[in-house]
């Protein structure tokens, strides 16, 4: 009778071993790419949208298929540093595209389209005597000729060709100075400067009205009001690198047309909301992972109070410099204490906790609710007039004990288009069926021959 009862106990504590391996469920992370928002592209410059900008950001969506279903992922693109340049090499190319109200303010006093070339426009280093309104010439009427548009040029032009009689000798060389007479009508006089002191007073003539306005300038090309500044012909890397620094990125979308991409940054996936201050120029939002429901909660059997379980798809963005959308996907369980789960896609960190505070339950036993280890301990101090009795028969077809049985198939899901292995059952049925199943065999031989071999010595 002892004997039995070891016996018993054995195959009791094989078949909790093999419950407990056989019924674990190991949950696999799987790597799969979206669908990328429409208008995005990528190409060897970096990462570019086209669509509708709000300041420097713009919002859209990528897909995710799973298990026939259509997934929206929200994805946030913010401009990119080098988009200004875009646009100066736009306006460079197109320079009649860009109404010439929102141009103007970025170009004006620095480059000009001449019609064939773009322009850059710098200050002139010449300097040109301004004329007064006057012909001035020698104070001698028989010395006609050369004649100026200023008294002080004329002044200039004589004493640096001064003869003995008109200066003394001895202030050759002297320059005009100050002047201290101006009378239009007649003529003005300098003070002559030699040597650092004033030595003598000069005077020159009015010969007549000038053809150069007062004020203006008077170069060679003829009188001029204003001085044009310097013009160079500019390439096209110059000149985008001169106006870009000068382009606020909020500008961008209005300089080029609708259907040209824009540089953006890195995208954002399921972005966090943006801050109520606004922040110039705005930090990137953060990342956050999306649940998604895999089907209804489902009771969760000898729970007590009543819990349920509901099967979710978690999905994180996990992008790399080749697969800017690339999320990583988990299934896992949801406990609750009510059977109102979620019915669409949530933000993980926007999911509140449950209302109903169910009791904690151990992570083994809510990823395998069915495995005897986590069953509920009975009462057995039920009153006998409550029981039920049912009369069952039960048929038993003898099976080969040595015969290999089957392994349950791989458990799988198709998301993005592509089949995931959410379960590799037999992976581990291989491993059991290969490994555990024989060292199990041999030792419950070597048990059953210690059992017999103990009964002989027994008789």
């Amino acid at each position: 009778m002892i004997h039995h009862a070891i016996t018993h106990r054995n195959v009791l504590c094989g078949g909790l071993i093999y419950a407990a391996l056989g019924a674990f469920q190991i949950a696999h992370a799987a790597f799969v790419e979206p669908e990328p928002p429409p208008g995005f592209s990528r190409t060897t410059e970096g990462f570019h949208y086209r669509g509708q900008w709000i300041d420097t950001s713009a919002r859209s969506t990528a897909h995710l298929t799973v298990s026939g279903k259509r997934i929206p992922i929200p994805v946030d693109m913010h401009m990119g540093p080098n988009a200004a340049k875009t646009a100066a090499r736009f306006i460079f190319r197109h320079p009649l595209m860009i109404p010439a109200s929102i141009l103007a303010p970025l170009i004006i006093d620095r480059f000009i389209y001449d019609g064939q070339n773009w322009v850059e426009l710098a200050p002139s280093q010449q300097t040109f005597p301004i004329s007064d309104g006057f012909l001035w010439g020698h104070n001698n009427p028989a010395k006609t000729t050369p004649v100026f548009n200023n008294s002080r040029s004329a002044c200039d032009y004589w004493v640096s060709r001064a003869i003995p009689g008109e200066i003394p000798n001895q202030y050759i060389g002297a320059t005009c100075g100050r002047q201290i007479i101006e009378d239009t009508l007649t003529s003005d006089q300098f003070r002559l400067v030699f040597n650092g002191q004033e030595v003598w007073t000069y005077s020159v003539a009015r010969r007549g009205p000038s053809n150069c306005a007062a004020g203006w300038h008077i170069t060679p090309q003829g009188c001029l009001q204003t001085i044009p500044p310097n013009q160079t012909i500019i390439t096209e890397q110059s000149f985008v690198d001169r106006l870009a620094p000068s382009i606020p990125l909020a500008l961008v979308p209005n300089l080029l047309p609708d259907n040209l991409p824009i540089p953006v940054q890195f995208p954002v996936l399921n972005p966090e909301p943006y801050s109520i201050v606004p922040v110039y120029p705005a930090p990137l939002p953060r990342s956050r992972a999306l649940l998604v429901p895999l089907s209804d909660p489902l009771p969760i059997p000898h729970s007590n109070p009543q819990q349920w379980r509901q099967p979710l798809l978690r999905i994180s963005p996990s992008p790399t410099l080749t697969q800017p959308f690339r999320v990583s996907i988990a299934q896992f369980e949801r406990v609750t204490a009510s059977a109102a789960g979620i019915n669409q896609p949530i933000l993980e960190d926007s999911l509140t906790t449950d209302p109903a505070n169910p009791t904690p339950v151990s992570n083994f036993c809510i990823e395998n609710p069915n495995v005897l280890a986590c069953a509920p301990v009975p009462e057995f101090d039920i009153p006998e007039e409550e029981l039920t009795t049912r009369t069952e028969i039960i048929d038993y077809q003898p099976e080969h004990f040595m015969s290999g049985g089957s392994c349950p198939r791989i458990v799988t899901a198709s998301i993005g288009g592509q089949t995931i292995t959410i379960w590799d059952t037999p992976q581990y049925c291989q491993f059991i069926s290969s490994y555990f199943r024989p060292v199990l065999l041999a030792i419950a031989a070597f048990t059953s021959m210690m059992i017999v071999a103990g009964g002989f010595r027994s008789v």
